[in-house]
């Protein structure tokens, strides 16, 4: 059987995405080097995807790879299929020499079955809300992404990300594809422009959880958000409230401790080990460490506050 064609056969009946989703994700993202599937009877009943990412910790790039989509047909489930292609990801992932894999339960129940896989809680976040002010003036201005270039958006972006201690990147190509699907969902993309008319905040809004109504009781719910410091946060905000004419704007924003938005394993010990060893001027041993100990420590420390931002969930 075509395996493409069998893997878009089960997320459809896995996933509650739209078919504009659906186009946009084995159009762009999709390659079969990086679907692992099982097949019964001509049929895929398991499929997940290992797609390549670039994490940046504290100025060090290191390989990483998400696993997305993980799913297997209903009448499969609870027989150990997924366990295995999970593993077979691991061999995949360290073949390719990444230092840690990344995940995105999908359900907070999942949490607990990947901590079975040696999946560590990461990427911790407090939830903000903002409201009209009208004692806060800023001199930017807030416009749709769809009026600057792509390019010079995702430089800035690219460059925000950079800047924070523990944060996976997007490529360009990634970046686009992000775009087009916040364009397809009818979810706003706003950018905060500096008096110079240089991009110094984003936001991708959530389309479908965007409320109606009056401003009164309308609430905006902003995805992801970067911006080069705290007053152009605010800004970003309080622009975004306006634009959309809302009573509340809500939003993540990563911390040191909170709620886990995502999970982490480290794979290459070695390499995290000395990483940290050369960071803390401390000796860290690979041999006596264990993976989860290791991972929890590498992305979780106060410093840290780790993100994964934008990331197909």
């Amino acid at each position: 059987m075509d395996k493409k064609q069998g893997i878009i056969d089960l997320w459809r009946t896995s996933f509650e995405d739209t078919e504009a989703f659906i186009n946009l994700f084995f159009s762009r993202i999709y390659k079969e080097e990086n679907a692992l599937t099982i097949e019964q009877n001509g049929k895929v009943v398991s499929a997940l995807h290992v797609l390549p990412y670039t994490l940046i910790w504290h100025g060090k790039e290191l390989p990483v790879s998400y696993i997305y989509a993980a799913c297997t047909a209903p009448e499969m489930r609870g027989q150990g299929r997924m366990r295995q292609l999970i593993e077979e990801a691991f061999d995949v992932m360290k073949s390719r020499g990444d230092a840690l894999t990344v995940i995105l339960p999908a359900t907070p129940q999942l949490f607990a079955y990947y901590r079975t896989m040696g999946y560590v809680d990461a990427f911790f976040y407090t939830e903000e809300k903002r409201f009209p002010r009208t004692d806060f003036f800023t001199p930017m201005t807030i416009v749709p992404a769809d009026q600057l270039p792509t390019a010079s958006l995702y430089a800035f972006f690219n460059e925000a990300l950079k800047k924070r201690p523990c944060s996976i990147l997007h490529t360009y190509e990634n970046f686009q594809v992000l775009l087009q699907d916040a364009a397809e969902s009818e979810a706003p993309v706003y950018v905060a422009l500096s008096p110079a008319q240089e991009p110094v905040g984003l936001a991708f809004l959530a389309g479908d959880q965007i409320g109606g109504g009056q401003s009164q009781s309308k609430n905006v719910y902003i995805k992801e958000w970067v911006a080069t410091d705290a007053d152009t946060k605010e800004g970003l905000m309080q622009g975004i409230l306006r634009e959309q004419k809302a009573h509340q704007a809500i939003f993540r924003s990563p911390a040191a401790n909170g709620t886990p938005a995502g999970m982490a394993r480290v794979l290459d010990t070695d390499r995290i080990c000395q990483l940290l060893a050369d960071k803390e001027k401390s000796i860290c041993q690979s041999t006596s460490t264990d993976a989860l100990s290791l991972t929890d420590l590498f992305l979780n420390q106060t410093d840290n506050q780790a993100i994964m931002s934008l990331m197909f969930d």
